[in-house]
């Protein structure tokens, strides 16, 4: 089942968007996610302690929809020396 069906590739992190990094790392995908700027007294209850590349592409890409969807803004892409895999959905 795909996550979404687009993701939008960006170039830097967007401080309004969960923006997801994804490389490769020895022949597979390995992500990072970062959330959206929150205002002081906003709180989000998700575990994020897997942000330090022990993810991979997709469970990056899973985890930054979930987080999206509970704060009610989009995801970005950043690619970097990797490959995007079809089954995560569409990067324009």
């Amino acid at each position: 089942m795909p996550i979404s069906n687009f993701f939008k590739r960006v170039f830097k992190p967007d401080p309004d968007a969960v923006t997801v990094k994804i490389w490769n790392d020895n022949g597979g995908a390995r992500g990072h996610v970062m959330g959206p700027m929150i205002p002081e007294g906003d709180q989000i209850s998700m575990n994020l302690s897997r942000q330090d590349g022990s993810l991979t592409g997709k469970q990056a890409l899973d985890l930054a929809v979930r987080m999206a969807n509970k704060l009610g803004v989009r995801v970005v892409v950043i690619l970097e020396k990797g490959d995007w895999d079809p089954e995560w959905g569409d990067l324009i």
